[in-house]
């Protein structure tokens, strides 16, 4: 174990640095370790898997242009995202396999996607392209089973990546600054330019039919802390979500099908409309 703890600190170390990197990056080693974490057979040896996750983390953390031209040039993303797509089809060997080791595949991937966001929007674009939006559907709709004491780690972080997908896009959403019927005293439309906006569509999506789909009271409360945070970014996301998909209205007609702690936090939803929006749906 010393041996292992002193060769991953030299894999971190070798990160840190730009030629270390391209070294790296000049064979089929990185692919390798990247695709062999999506084929969660071999997930069962720890001694494996956990320093591997951490240095494959800490590779996706560095930015570097050269990564990300090195996955996307030898399909990393794509044949993870394939990998983990066929595990979803293999109803026995998924059913075999615990949530959280998929979900933690699945946040291992999309963290090289968001990552490298900033530089460059080549990994978001093939993890859209590769169908990406339909596998987190699948992995998010894993933990809809008996409720446990405790929140997965990994779920949060995947809810969170999902959160995240959301505000990824070219162009702002537009909708028109309109309503029909009388509203409560100081309503106004939302136009700050401060704030995050929503800008995908698809993501948030994923988020709408995890809520329609599950039972599980912790999966349907985290989707609605979910929709409150992209709220507190900025006021106007409500607005860019309810006049296009609709969530708020078409929750209300489920709501009375979900457990009481979700009824309750979709009324405290409600409540945040009347008295911090001047907003009656």
């Amino acid at each position: 174990v010393q041996v292992q703890r002193m060769f991953v600190q030299m894999l971190l170390n070798i990160c840190c640095e730009s030629q270390g990197l391209e070294k790296l990056l000049s064979g089929n080693e990185l692919q390798s370790l990247v695709i062999a974490t999506t084929c969660l057979r071999e997930h069962s040896c720890c001694f494996w898997k956990e320093p591997t996750f951490c240095v494959l983390r800490a590779i996706s953390k560095a930015q570097n242009l050269g990564i990300i031209q090195y996955l996307q040039a030898m399909d990393c993303i794509k044949l993870s995202l394939q990998n983990l797509s066929k595990l979803q089809n293999l109803s026995k060997l998924a059913d075999s396999l615990p949530a959280p080791e998929v979900s933690e595949a699945v946040n291992l991937i999309l963290g090289f996607v968001k990552d490298s966001y900033p530089v460059s929007s080549a990994l978001f674009l093939e993890f859209e392209n590769g169908e990406g939006y339909p596998l987190l559907l699948k992995v998010l709709l894993r933990y809809d089973g008996p409720t446990k004491s405790e929140v997965d780690p990994h779920l949060e972080e995947l809810l969170d990546l999902v959160v995240w997908l959301t505000t990824c896009g070219r162009s702002e959403l537009k909708v028109f600054d309109s309503v029909t019927y009388p509203q409560l005293e100081g309503f106004k439309f939302h136009h700050e330019a401060s704030g995050v906006t929503v800008k995908n569509l698809q993501a948030f999506q994923v988020l709408q039919n995890v809520f329609h789909k599950a039972s599980n009271p912790i999966l349907c409360t985290k989707v609605l802390a979910a929709i409150r945070i992209m709220w507190a970014w900025n006021a106007r996301n409500f607005f860019l979500l309810e006049w296009t998909l609709q969530p708020i209205s078409q929750f209300v007609e489920i709501v009375p099908l979900k457990a009481a702690p979700v009824q309750k936090q979709f009324f405290q939803l409600l409540e945040a409309l009347v008295f911090e929006l001047h907003y009656v749906p």
